[in-house]
């Protein structure tokens, strides 16, 4: 099953080469924006979707172990669903940064904009795997009050021949969590974005004349 999964991830790169170009038409005004900001409701509902189907993902699995054939077409429909919303998002962004970006200083500008837009999402993806282990919780399950959360309560619950059981799995909540602050994070941040791209360009750029005065 890996290796099938890792096949999708193949079977996404025509996708990611085709996106770009059916967008450019949205992404090519004024307001590229506006591409972002419809695809975020989109890629939240993904989030739930995707989360809901690892949950059911064992029953699927018949007990020889054989996956569904059917499985692998929603796990396919949804991670190219997902890859869409993404690159539509990350176009949109680049077309942004390249209407605003200040010709005066060539690509400099423009990759400043791209490595602070990339530190933003690196640090969200370590943050969030760290948040997944950090918000499961568990529990010895043959003496509930040890809850294995170091490394002395695991050895103990093990020398006992108990087991840890995870009672609350962190990526769900994580889910849960993720999904509202997104939801709190787009109503408030929706209107300073169509601000910021209804801004006329003399606003992003330098002023070559009043700062050579200085």
């Amino acid at each position: 099953p890996k290796d099938d999964i890792a096949l999708i991830g193949l079977l996404s790169i025509p996708l990611q080469i085709i996106i770009p170009v059916l967008i450019t038409k949205y992404t090519a005004g004024p307001k590229p924006m506006n591409v972002y900001l419809k695809s975020i409701p989109y890629r939240l509902l993904i989030g739930i979707v995707i989360a809901t189907i690892v949950y059911l993902t064992p029953y699927f699995i018949d007990q020889n172990g054989k996956v569904s054939m059917f499985y692998y077409i929603i796990v396919l429909s949804s991670f190219l669903l997902h890859q869409l919303t993404m690159y539509s998002m990350f176009v949109a962004v680049m077309a942004f940064f390249a209407r605003i970006s200040d010709p005066l200083f060539g690509g400099t500008n423009m990759t400043l904009l791209n490595t602070l837009t990339n530190l933003g999402g690196a640090w969200a993806n370590t943050a969030a795997l760290w948040m997944t282990d950090f918000l499961t919780y568990k529990q010895c399950s043959n003496n509930e009050n040890n809850i294995c959360s170091t490394e002395t309560e695991i050895n103990a619950c093990q020398a006992s021949d108990g087991k840890c059981e995870i009672t609350i799995d962190g990526f769900y909540l994580e889910t849960v969590l993720c999904t509202i602050f997104g939801i709190m994070w787009y109503q408030y941040f929706s209107k300073k974005i169509r601000i910021l791209q209804s801004k006329d360009l003399k606003n992003w750029h330098v002023d070559a004349k009043k700062y050579s005065k200085l």
